[in-house]
């Protein structure tokens, strides 16, 4: 798999700072700040609590990885399997996520502001009370997701599939969010989303209702 560049080759079993890096590994409360993980294979891995600040973890497989309370701010997922991982309630402001794939993750009350998710597989993800707040979202795919309460404030969702999902909420947590080219297709929009009734405008964006 290449990366920007970069060759990754997936490894069943590696150790970093004295950490045994494998499928299914124990690493509740490991210390691996900015450590190489490049192609890590952490498939099951307990991770809760783990220091993965700054870390390198493009093209690894963490899926069903249990990450509650890891601190993963400023690291690096870009091409980073985590289907079926669980996120929930961890801050991963401005982390790199760009064309990973979180189906079926749990991302519930996470903080994802600034994050890095250009292009980033969210089906059947959890984002439940998630915070999106300037999170890069362009071409992402958030498809059939609940969405009433996760905040896409100042969110660039554009060329987003967000094709059957539901955004029907009160709270107005899509203000300021960049929808230019993006799939609202069968979506389920509150009263008063932008663009929905100028047709001209609409038309402009390449935005799909």
């Amino acid at each position: 798999m290449v990366i920007d560049g970069l060759r990754v080759g997936y490894s069943l079993s590696m150790e970093v700072n004295g950490f045994k890096i494998e499928p299914g590994a124990n690493l509740f409360g490991a210390i691996l700040e900015r450590a190489k993980l490049t192609g890590a294979n952490l498939t099951g891995a307990n991770l809760i609590r783990a220091n993965l600040r700054g870390a390198d973890l493009r093209g690894a497989i963490l899926r069903g990885a249990d990450l509650i309370g890891a601190n993963m701010r400023f690291a690096n997922l870009d091409g980073a399997d985590l289907t079926g991982s669980d996120l929930s309630g961890i801050d991963l402001t401005e982390t790199f996520f760009n064309g990973a794939n979180f189906t079926g993750a749990n991302l519930q009350n996470s903080d994802l502001s600034g994050a890095y998710l250009r292009k980033a597989d969210l089906r059947k993800a959890n984002l439940k009370r998630a915070d999106l707040n300037r999170a890069q979202l362009q071409e992402a795919i958030l498809s059939d997701l609940s969405l009433s309460q996760t905040n896409l404030q100042s969110a660039d969702l554009q060329n987003a599939d967000l094709s059957g999902a539901d955004l029907h909420g009160g709270n107005h947590c899509y203000s300021g969010a960049n929808i230019a080219g993006a799939n609202f297709i069968g979506a389920k929009l509150p009263k008063g989303f932008p663009y929905v009734d100028n047709v001209h405008a609409r038309g402009r964006l390449l935005i799909k209702f």
